[in-house]
């Protein structure tokens, strides 16, 4: 009776050896997937060794064979088992989110973009106007270019072109009568007749009767008396006796006709370039005997004058510039001219007259 009753108390302390490592292992699988909470753990840990003391305790009043190594190992696997579960559980919070370490192996590049139009923002929206801003609206630029090109003024006067070769040239004739001399050529275009040019008519140029010489100065010519109409005014003089006065360079206009009687000085003040336009709406006449004269160091081949009709030189008298006249030109007996005397749309008559012409 007695070695039965032994028998089953040493079968149920092997179950019971047994059993235990199958807890633990319940447990470890419950850990795993059930919310941390270390407390509760700690104190499931101090029942569950509580226990295993007092199925110990009860093993041995029963007088069972108590074997201290092998509770020490099971109690040791379960420690171990509930450990693991506590790793895992400190991995994943108690509210069930994601671990909020950072990753190691991301940096934080992005963070909070900066100001837009900053210059350490290579991607952010330019701010209009920004100097660091290569792509965004330039700065607005209040200057602007408004000048107008400048028109054709006294300070330069106009050029006569081929023009500028010819001491006389008229459009329907040229005549000479009279022991005339002239410095230059003489020319006609679109006409054909040039008379009087005979040894007592003396040019120290070449006569050009509508060859391609004179067709190409006579266009010449016109685009220069175009010109010096486009002038502004600067001293309208309408009325007023040129003779007697003194006039520095500039653009000068009659309304119609002008006259000169005694002496019209052209003074430059000291300036060579200086150029005079004298623009008339009719003819221009000189007196017997009157004299325009330069001063100041001033070239007559800067002086214009521009006539809406004819011009006529009286007899003796002396003249300075370029005439350009829309009808004819007349010089009487004994007048004489330094520069040019030119016929937009008639004739040249020279009468025992000196014409000098233009280097230039």
């Amino acid at each position: 009776m007695h070695d039965l009753l032994m028998t089953r108390i040493n079968g149920v302390s092997a179950n019971i050896s047994f059993l235990l490592p199958l807890g633990a292992l319940l447990v470890s699988a419950c850990g795993t997937g059930a919310e941390s909470d270390p407390e509760r753990s700690s104190s499931e840990q101090e029942r569950t060794t509580a226990g295993q003391t007092s199925n110990a305790g009860k093993t041995a009043a029963n007088g069972a064979t108590y074997n201290p190594g092998a509770a020490s190992t099971n109690a040791s696997m379960s420690n171990t088992a509930i450990g693991a579960a506590g790793a895992s559980n400190t991995a994943t919070p108690a509210d069930g989110s994601e671990a909020s370490e950072a990753d190691p192996e991301v940096s934080d590049t992005e963070g909070t973009p900066p100001r837009d139009g900053d210059a350490s923002n290579p991607g952010g929206t330019p701010g209009d106007g920004d100097t660091s801003d290569p792509g965004g609206t330039p700065p607005v630029d209040d200057e602007t270019d408004d000048e107008d090109p400048v028109a054709p003024g006294a300070s330069t006067g106009p050029s006569l072109g081929s023009a500028s070769r010819f001491a006389i040239l008229g459009t329907s004739t040229v005549t000479c009568t009279n022991a005339s001399a002239v410095g230059g050529d003489v020319g006609v275009s679109p006409g054909i007749a040039i008379t009087g040019f005979d040894a007592s008519c003396t040019l120290t140029g070449g006569l050009h009767a509508q060859d391609d010489i004179a067709v190409a100065a006579h266009a010449d010519l016109l685009v220069a008396f175009d010109s010096l109409a486009a002038v502004a005014c600067e001293h309208n003089l309408t009325g007023q006796e040129l003779g007697g006065q003194t006039l520095p360079p500039g653009v000068y206009c009659f309304d119609t006709t002008a006259g000169i009687t005694g002496e019209l000085t052209l003074d430059a003040g000291g300036d060579a370039g200086g150029v005079w336009i004298f623009q008339l709406g009719t003819a221009l006449t000189t007196a017997t005997g009157s004299a325009v004269t330069m001063a100041g160091g001033g070239d007559p081949c800067n002086v214009f004058w521009r006539l809406g009709s004819s011009a006529t030189l009286g007899t003796t008298s002396s003249m300075q510039g370029n005439v350009l006249a829309s009808a004819s030109v007349t010089l009487t007996s004994g007048s004489s001219l330094v520069g040019r005397a030119m016929a937009v749309n008639a004739a040249v008559t020279s009468d025992n007259n000196a014409v000098s012409g233009c280097a230039r």
